[in-house]
Formats: structure tokens, C-alpha cells, sequence
């Protein structure tokens, strides 16, 4: 009966812990750091990281990204891209729209963001 409990919680833990093979890391700087990028956030992949971090823009920018990540597969079309603009608005805060997508021949994401970030200190 024991082991019977303990093989179930041991496949359940496995399972669990399964991740799916894409990862969504839109940004250079962000790829580089592997997810550290979350408490700097300067740029304009922030919207997606960490939307507060748009606050430390002082002049509008835009991001335009656009990769086949596995080139090396014949068999599916994969490809990813994002556009994202951040415009900050003086003393009354920062603005930030954007869009990322994942495209494949079996499966499609869609992701649209809007942001606005104040410093309230």
C-alpha cells in the first residue's frame, strides 16, 4: 500500500515539473541574463518582463524583433516575433503597448500587451 502511495506522489512530482519546450524571452538583454532581467528592466521588452520598469525610460523607443528559432526543422514552420513601443508621458507616467506571437504549422500564440507605469516616489 506504502509503496503504491509513494510511486504515485513520485510520478505526480515528475509530472509537475514537466515545462513546455518554448520559452517566451523576447530582448537580447533579457536572453543574456536568463530571466535576471526581471529586476532591471530598461528597455522596451519590459512590458513583458516587468511592466514598472518602463518608468525608467526617458525618450520613446520601439522594438521590433522577428526569429525563426529552430532552423534546423524541416517538418514545422516556427517562428516568433514582437513589436512594442514605450512613450513616456512626462509627470504623469509612461506608456507601453505590445504584441508577440509564436506561429507554427500546429500551434499559434498570441499575446498583446498594454502597460503604464508611475513613479509614485
Amino acid at each position: 500500500m506504502f509503496k503504491k502511495a509513494g510511486l504515485i506522489i513520485l510520478i505526480l512530482s515528475y509530472v509537475i515539473s514537466a515545462r513546455a519546450a518554448f520559452e517566451d524571452r523576447i530582448g537580447v538583454k533579457a536572453s543574456g541574463l536568463a530571466g535576471a532581467w526581471t529586476a532591471i528592466s530598461d528597455d522596451v521588452s519590459a512590458i513583458l518582463w516587468n511592466p514598472a520598469g518602463i518608468i525608467q525610460l526617458k525618450n520613446p523607443e520601439i522594438n521590433l524583433i522577428y526569429t525563426k528559432p529552430y532552423l534546423g526543422l524541416d517538418y514545422d514552420n516556427l517562428n516568433q516575433g514582437f513589436a512594442g513601443y514605450v512613450q513616456p508621458l512626462g509627470n504623469i507616467g509612461t506608456l507601453g503597448v505590445g504584441y508577440m506571437y509564436f506561429y507554427s504549422d500546429l500551434y499559434r500564440e498570441y499575446i498583446t500587451t498594454v502597460s503604464y507605469a508611475y513613479d509614485i516616489s
